[in-house]
């Protein structure tokens, strides 16, 4: 797809190239692989998955218990940001059918504990794809749910 800028809005993913323009609902999203510096999203009704790489040159800013913090951006961040406005928009729109947010990324496995995805953290930590500071504010959402 060549450089561009990626757009991630409540409902939908935008990536604008130089050599190609792609868009999607979230809604349409059955699968999400995070890397290190990049992102592979799998669409229904699209055979091949979009990968979108050079996620580490870009950061964050998000606020917690009152204080603001800036995070480098990276492919488990990415994936937690996407999933959660995905489990968000289930819920807001049916609140007995809302997916879970980890049931989009693995093959369709169900989400777990949240002691299971607390391990799954520490263990992403451990291999160098989240940052302490990163870890903590994982965490601490899904610890508050």
């Amino acid at each position: 797809m060549g450089s561009g800028s990626f757009v991630l809005t409540d409902k939908r993913y935008i990536f604008m190239g130089s050599k190609r323009t792609a868009s999607a609902s979230l809604t349409m999203i059955v699968g999400i692989e995070p890397y290190r510096d990049a992102i592979a999203i799998h669409r229904s009704n699209k055979q091949r998955m979009e990968m979108f790489c050079g996620l580490s040159s870009e950061q964050f800013s998000f606020s917690m218990e009152g204080r603001d913090h800036a995070a480098a951006l990276n492919g488990a961040v990415l994936a937690y940001l996407i999933e959660g406005l995905v489990a968000a928009d289930a819920a807001a729109a049916s609140p007995s059918a809302a997916r879970s947010p980890r049931g989009a990324r693995g093959g369709g496995a169900g989400a777990g504990s949240t002691a299971d995805e607390i391990e799954r953290l520490v263990k992403l930590r451990d291999s160098g794809d989240l940052t302490d500071a990163e870890l903590t504010a994982l965490k601490a959402k899904l610890i508050r749910g």
